[in-house]
């Protein structure tokens, strides 16, 4: 679907051209480049950029990306052939960079990422494709509550302090339609 600013409607369209503009969300140092010529992905094929960069320890964490976009698209308002132009974003991606070993993990679509695991001193929770209200329960073992609040919508890490002792933690997360459980470890 494209909106047609000259009909002022959204139709149907055929992409034609996506060119990737920008990757923004990145840690510092951290760049872009594309697998052809001018990040050009014709309609109907794909195509991909590579990530580079050196982390420091101090930028271990979540980075939700979003990726910029220009899509020269033509939509057929009867038989007449409609160009246009648009500017998108796609932020269905995320950096999951670990600053000891100066590794990074590109997660697509993930329903939840914690980081670190095995946890310290705080748990770092990315929910990508949540838009409601979400709430955490953190059990131990034996399935008693040990922690509990409200996570950050989507866009934004939510950033949990623990003080708890070590060993397995499960994180509930609930949601009007949906509950998750992921297993963590407290080192």
């Amino acid at each position: 679907m494209v909106y047609v600013a000259q009909l002022g409607q959204t139709v149907n369209a055929k992409i034609d051209t996506l060119w990737i503009t920008g990757v923004v969300g990145m840690p510092n140092g951290f760049t872009y480049s594309c697998h052809n010529a001018g990040c050009k992905i014709l309609g109907g094929k794909t195509g991909c950029a590579t990530l580079t960069g050196t982390a420091t320890q101090a930028q271990a964490g979540i980075y939700p990306l979003i990726v910029l976009i220009n899509i020269r698209a033509t939509a057929f308002i009867g038989p007449i052939p409609v160009g246009q132009n648009v500017s998108d974003t796609n932020s269905r991606y995320t950096m999951v960079v670990e600053g000891a070993s100066g590794l990074s993990t590109i997660d697509s679509y993930s329903e939840v990422i914690l980081y670190p695991n095995p946890a310290r001193d705080e748990l770092q929770v990315y929910l990508p494709a949540q838009k409601e209200l979400a709430t955490y329960s953190i059990k131990n073992m034996q399935g008693m509550e040990v922690l509990a609040g409200n996570l950050l919508p989507q866009g934004e890490v939510s950033k949990i302090g623990l003080n708890q002792s070590k060993g397995v933690y499960f994180i509930e997360i609930n949601t009007a339609s949906k509950h998750l459980v992921k297993k963590f470890m407290i080192q």
